[in-house]
């Protein structure tokens, strides 16, 4: 159950990096 929710953590940490990286690149562009 730890490891489940670990790796569901470390999925949205992923998603949410990607969408602020992102949004930086279209900011400076």
């Amino acid at each position: 159950m730890g490891q489940i929710t670990h790796c569901y953590a470390t999925k949205c940490i992923t998603k949410y990096y990607i969408k602020v990286t992102k949004s930086r690149n279209l900011q400076v562009v």
